[in-house]
């Protein structure tokens, strides 16, 4: 038998290999299962990306009413011969010098009986005191926080009350506000003096949008022009003494500007405003020691004609000594 030649011992050549055929090559097929899982991871990732964006949000905490302060319950003292109220933003407790100290802010307004706070930063998952709450234990006054708006599932920010005499009853008033803009309200007390309510109006208008700044202003200021007398506006307005609004104000008839009534300055004054009606200032100023990046105003005020010197310093001492209050040294 012929023998077979090499041509005939040579096996079939096989095509080289190509990348092309392991790309088009079909994959296995995904489990089920495993598409489950993987619809549910998408959809958790998707529902928590959702959940971050809407508590990221700025919402108003809406309208609140109430009748007791929290912390120690003033004492009902014999009345002063004039109330001292005072004003400051508080800058959530940050100085001029960038440094966190609520003792020094405490410490700065601690002779006054009614101080209205602004920027007050509320309480978080990192925090679970307000500041309206760690001022009011330095001081050892009563305490009232009004949240203007909620973020993080957190009240975060809104405006204060320290008192030393009692309140008979406070309501949170909301003021217009823009979609995840910054959020402002109004907070109205009422206390007794001389056996006269007085209202104690305490706002914090926005800096940012003018036009939204104009229409909080309206309210804010509508209001105050509607309270029965004696009545007190108190606030951060972001706006001087050359705003039109507070010339328009100003110009109502019995409306004082407590601090422009003392010291002679209602131009470039600062955007912090004491403003009167039916109650006459007998003192005021401004403190300016580097706790907040505002200074503090305040003012002595009492009704028409009940400013008899004769009288002022005792009644003064009976009122500082029956209120017990935490002098900070």
């Amino acid at each position: 038998m012929a023998s077979q030649g090499p041509e005939q011992n040579a096996k079939p050549s096989q095509p080289p290999d190509c990348p092309g055929d392991r790309i088009l090559a079909p994959r296995p097929p995904t489990s089920k299962a495993r598409r489950r899982w993987q619809l549910v991871a998408v959809g958790l990732a998707a529902v928590l990306a959702a959940a971050a964006w809407y508590a990221s949000l700025r919402r108003s905490t809406g309208s609140a009413t109430g009748t007791t302060l929290d912390g120690p319950a003033p004492a009902i003292a014999a009345q002063p011969a004039a109330l001292r109220i005072g004003l400051l933003n508080i800058h959530g407790c940050v100085g001029r010098d960038g440094r966190y100290d609520p003792q020094r802010v405490a410490r700065s307004m601690n002779d006054l009986d009614i101080v209205g706070l602004n920027e007050v930063r509320g309480w978080s998952c990192w925090q679970r005191s307000n500041q309206a709450a760690v001022l009011g234990g330095l001081a050892g006054t009563g305490w009232l926080f009004a949240p203007a708006e909620q973020r993080w599932f957190c009240q975060q920010f809104g405006n204060g009350l320290l008192t030393t005499v009692p309140i008979d009853r406070w309501q949170r008033i909301p003021l217009p506000n823009q979609f995840a803009k910054s959020c402002r309200n109004m907070l109205l007390v009422q206390t007794r003096y001389r056996n006269r309510t007085v209202h104690i109006l305490l706002t914090h208008l926005i800096r940012s949008d003018e036009p939204l700044r104009r229409q909080q202003f309206e309210q804010a200021s509508a209001l105050f022009l509607s309270l029965d007398e004696p009545a007190l506006l108190a606030g951060d307005l972001n706006a001087d003494g050359s705003d039109p609004q507070i010339k328009e104000l100003l110009r109502t008839p019995g409306v004082i500007d407590a601090l422009g009534s003392l010291r002679r300055s209602d131009q470039n004054r600062g955007v912090d405003w004491l403003l009167l009606r039916g109650l006459q200032p007998m003192e005021a100023g401004v403190r300016d020691d580097g706790a907040s990046d505002h200074p503090l105003v305040w003012a002595a005020v009492t009704l028409p004609g009940k400013n008899d010197p004769t009288t002022t310093a005792a009644e003064q001492e009976r009122g500082m000594a029956s209120t017990k209050r935490k002098r900070l040294q």
